[in-house]
């Protein structure tokens, strides 16, 4: 039978909430997720793990203009 993981706590989603912020220098939309891992190279079974999600289209906002403005300079 597999193991149970404990949900997160409410203050393992502060520290990432704030791990986070303070990365990315503003509040990011975290969700919660349910992943499926094997604890150990030999179990045939999957355990569910609670997890942390955010999406950061921002990034590939960001070094999309980065190279736009680096072929606009390039090209000058």
């Amino acid at each position: 039978m597999p193991q149970q993981i404990a949900p997160m706590t409410d203050t393992e989603r502060w520290v990432i909430t704030s791990a986070v912020k303070e990365r990315y220098g503003h509040d990011v939309e975290i969700q919660d997720v349910e992943t499926e891992i094997r604890l150990y190279i030999d179990d045939r079974e999957l355990t569910l793990c609670p997890g942390f999600y955010w999406l950061l289209k921002m990034q590939a906002d960001e070094e999309a203009k980065r190279l736009a403005e680096g072929e606009v300079s390039g090209n000058s």
